[in-house]
């Protein structure tokens, strides 16, 4: 029996593919580790390529290619092991037929600014994907396939997370066109991406598999972190160094305007002894109208400030 290893992530693919190796050594044939540039750390068996966040580029087109390579030759006496978290929408990226990696890229860098959440973002995504929403476990048949996720997805999606590659998606190409429209980002995508989602939408091309489709009868998917546990080894950091702690009941979601507006009404109304540490989690949403850099809690941390 073989083992075949894939590990993808911004942060996390480095650190799981050691892991990986040190649980399954030599049992493992062949493994690709795609992470974000500069993240990269030394493994002996895997494979290791970065590739661009939060927008795909060439290398993203690569690492794609590399795990559609290795997957399409699968016997049902091989094992596939994913290791996925949050990223790996951008990290390994394929081209939807008549598109150009520059299209993608304006898409995606549409969407990240439009104030669209997470779920929304990779929705669309999926729909511009041969690999994504379902559609590399269906590339892995007759296979087993074994997905260990890290979620950064508010309330742990499935099908969100890292645009679900190996989960049913209950969405749809007309999800992905209403979308853009509701986001007012229609004039930011380009006509060939829009073409491709129409014709999806009028069923000239093939949906990703829904839940219940048989692609999935080998396929098992497992959340091994979350945003409650890593706010909960926080929260023990915290109380060793001394702080008392609380974490916040909700996880954070929405605008970050807003969202700054309520964690600093709590620190203001806090009459705990200090020192004291308060924990959210959670992601906000951004809309970018210039040309600065940064990100979604970069930004909430000004607005905090300001």
């Amino acid at each position: 029996m073989r083992r075949r290893l894939r590990s993808r992530d911004g942060k996390a693919a480095a650190s799981m593919s050691i892991a990986a190796e040190k649980q399954l050594g030599d049992q493992i044939s062949h493994g690709i580790s795609i992470t974000k540039y500069g993240h990269a750390l030394p493994l002996q068996r895997i494979e290791v390529i970065e590739s661009g966040h939060p927008v795909p580029d060439l290398q993203s087109m690569l690492a794609a290619n590399l795990v559609t390579k290795h997957v399409s030759d699968l016997q049902s006496n091989d094992i596939v092991i994913f290791l996925l978290s949050g990223g790996a929408s951008s990290l390994m990226s394929d081209l939807p037929d008549g598109c150009t990696l520059r299209e993608i890229q304006q898409t995606n860098s549409a969407l990240v600014k439009s104030g669209a959440n997470i779920s929304e973002i990779n929705i669309v995504r999926k729909h511009l994907s041969h690999i994504k929403g379902g559609q590399l476990a269906r590339m892995a048949q007759p296979a087993k396939v074994f997905t260990l996720l890290i979620s950064d997805v508010p309330g742990d999606d499935l099908s969100s997370i890292a645009s679900g590659p190996t989960t049913a998606d209950p969405s749809t190409f007309k999800d992905a066109l209403n979308i853009i429209k509701k986001h007012k980002i229609t004039d930011q995508v380009p006509i060939a991406i829009r073409e491709y989602l129409q014709q999806g939408a009028n069923g000239m091309k093939p949906e990703t598999p829904k839940p219940g489709d048989p692609v999935f009868r080998n396929t098992f998917n497992r959340i091994i972190g979350n945003n409650h546990s890593a706010l909960i080894a926080a929260k023990a950091q915290a109380m060793q160094l001394g702080y008392n702690t609380d974490i916040a009941k909700e996880q954070i979601t929405g605008p970050a305007e807003s969202t700054a507006r309520e964690i600093v009404r709590k620190l203001m109304d806090c009459n705990s002894p200090l020192p004291h540490c308060f924990l959210w989690g959670g992601e906000t949403t951004i809309t970018v109208t210039g040309e600065g850099c940064g990100g979604q809690k970069p930004a909430l941390c000004i607005m905090c400030t300001g």
